[in-house]
């Protein structure tokens, strides 16, 4: 009995904050400073068009900032988590919502979020770990090159994006190399 008030109390609690919740309230900067949202040894793949792993020519939505398993991952700026969960081939993925119409992809982490759906986060949140390159003992994988991957990917890296107004663009655009966090 008390297994199903905890499920209608929690259902009852996610409703209650997604019906009242007013977006308006993430803070208002047109002057916003994005950080880096990690520390990498180097960018192994730019934004814009590439070839990959004996794929044809294609556009890489992002940049690959790699390092090591397990490295944090933070927040670029102030904002709402509008989705955290496994996402094909970019595997365990964070995104977050921002003012301007502007939203950050993260993606390749580890299953394991400091996140869910609906948070506010403020610039500098630890979100998030890089993840492993092969997910062997999980349920969600995307199968590339015969293994079971988190993603599309050939070794622990971030995949970072970001959307401005539904279209991709350069996230150094936004961000600089060698600003902290």
């Amino acid at each position: 009995m008390y297994k199903y008030f905890f499920k209608f109390f929690l259902i009852f609690l996610f409703l209650l904050f997604f019906l009242t919740f007013d977006q308006n309230n993430i803070p208002k900067n047109q002057d916003i400073q994005y950080i880096l949202p990690t520390k990498y040894i180097k960018i192994t793949s730019q934004f814009g068009y590439r070839n990959f792993t004996g794929y044809k020519k294609h556009f890489h939505n992002g940049i690959d900032m790699a390092n090591k398993e397990n490295t944090k991952v933070y927040a670029i700026a102030d904002g709402i988590v509008s989705f955290a969960k496994f996402n094909g081939a970019y595997g365990y993925t964070i995104m977050l919502n921002h003012d301007n119409n502007i939203k950050s992809m993260y993606s390749h982490l580890s299953k394991n979020f400091n996140v869910i759906t609906g948070q506010i986060v403020k610039q500098g949140d630890l979100i998030g770990y890089i993840g492993p390159k092969n997910l062997y003992n999980d349920t969600n994988y995307y199968l590339f090159q015969g293994e079971k991957r988190n993603g599309m990917t050939t070794g622990p890296h971030l995949h970072f994006s970001i959307i401005e107004k539904g279209k991709f663009v350069n996230p150094f655009n936004f961000i600089k190399k060698d600003s902290a966090n």
